[in-house]
């Protein structure tokens, strides 16, 4: 899995308290996507998402072709699912995907947010809950995501936490499932306990408040967890970057003189090296005489080529997303209009029209007109018949529209031109 020590997640606390049932790959997913907002973005970009990472694998191991299917299964799902959430009594379902692509021999997926969620990631700064992506990334069970940020909303200003039975089933996606308290806790809420105490980078215990004997409410008593493996070296990556071959004064003196992108670019890779035993004398060197420089080079042109394709890839999916309402606006807006003055039109209004209509070369019109005289006409035809009575005494925006003009529309509504 790859060096995510300082990648942040941060969602509104709106997200956080809205019901959602999602599996662990999908939860995975959202981490690691919502971890590559940044503090300036003001809109979601597609971002390239570890196939390894979302399956919590290292980067040494391999994608077996079912591990790849699971994967693609879960973001298809997680395009089609939605998440709950109430504004003052009225509830509205978002769904947090918008789009999802891969292929086979790919190792990773692109993945991005909607933008109907942009409120709730972008440009946050109140009522949101943030934690390092390195505490939740090794979870082996989903429920252990939910109850991880919902202890990590309030802490550490709150360090008590009371949550109703029922209410914890809605947030988790339990309310269907384990019925009974005693399934519950065995199969859901212990084992996420656990994992997050040995996990994560807080340590929980409950308390079970109970009424005649039935368990109505939990206490989740929440405080820094010390004892978790190399606790130590992750304080010091908390405040430098640095990992565990370098010490918090060596990384100082050194992001002094090197970029610090191309110092953590070297660090990844010297902490892959298997085979070398002493990691920063192979760094040091690895810096002073510029071995990795050129792939570092390499790296960002091809990152720079990635994300301008992307921003390519995604303009073109957003106009053709707006073309396509335009078009589903556009006949909507003109079966209303023709609906109107299909009511309005008279007998002597389609007397004039066959009358015009009679001495035309137009050989359309010809067939039009016999079919009218012979009582005939079929729905095209009447509707021939709309489009001409429009056109003679509707609005401009209504001409505009019985000609079928959508480029014109598109023009005048959303100053789009029509290619």
């Amino acid at each position: 899995m790859n060096n995510y020590f300082n990648y942040k997640v941060v969602k509104s606390n709106k997200i956080v308290n809205s019901k959602q049932s999602f599996s662990l790959d999908q939860f995975r997913m959202l981490a690691l996507l919502s971890s590559k907002i940044t503090e300036n973005d003001d809109e979601f970009c597609e971002h390239e998402i570890s196939i390894l990472d979302i399956l919590g694998k290292n980067s040494s191991d391999k994608v077996s072709g079912q591990q790849y299917n699971r994967v693609r299964q879960a973001a298809e799902d997680l395009i089609n699912s939605s998440i709950s959430i109430e504004f003052n009594n009225v509830w509205r379902a978002y769904s947090l995907i918008t789009y999802a692509e891969g292929a086979k021999g790919r190792g990773y997926v692109t993945l991005k947010f909607s933008s109907d969620v942009k409120p709730f990631f972008l440009n946050l700064k109140k009522r949101y809950t943030s934690y390092f992506l390195r505490d939740v990334l090794m979870f082996k069970h989903a429920p252990s995501f939910r109850i991880y940020e919902l202890m990590k909303q309030y802490y550490p200003q709150i360090k008590v936490r009371e949550i109703e039975v029922g209410r914890l089933r809605e947030l988790l996606g339990f309310e269907n499932k384990y019925k009974l308290y005693g399934n519950f806790k065995t199969k859901v809420l212990s084992p996420a306990i656990k994992e997050i105490n040995k996990l994560s980078d807080i340590s929980v215990n409950f308390v079970e408040n109970k009424k005649s004997k039935r368990v109505i409410s939990i206490s989740f008593h929440i405080r820094k967890n010390t004892s978790r493996p190399h606790q130590r070296e992750i304080d010091n990556c908390k405040k430098t970057g640095s990992n565990r071959f370098l010490d918090e004064y060596s990384y100082k003196r050194l992001v002094k003189k090197y970029d610090s992108d191309y110092l953590n670019f070297c660090m990844d890779y010297v902490d892959g090296k298997k085979d070398v035993s002493n990691k920063k004398g192979y760094l040091l060197n690895a810096l002073r005489f510029g071995y990795l420089l050129p792939s570092f080079n390499e790296k960002k042109s091809k990152s720079l080529k990635v994300m301008k394709e992307n921003n390519r890839r995604s303009l073109l999916r957003r106009r053709e997303n707006l073309k396509q309402k335009i078009v589903n606006e556009f006949d909507n807006i003109r079966n209303k209009v023709f609906d109107k003055y299909q009511m309005i039109a008279s007998d002597e209004d389609l007397a004039i029209f066959l009358f015009e209509l009679e001495e035309s070369e137009d050989f359309y019109e010809k067939e039009v007109f016999s079919r009218f005289m012979a009582k005939g006409e079929s729905n095209l035809d009447i509707r021939y018949f709309i489009r001409w009575y429009i056109l003679n005494y509707g609005n401009d925006e209504e001409k505009m529209i019985a000609q079928a003009n959508i480029k014109l529309y598109a023009k005048y509504k959303y100053n789009l031109e029509w290619d």
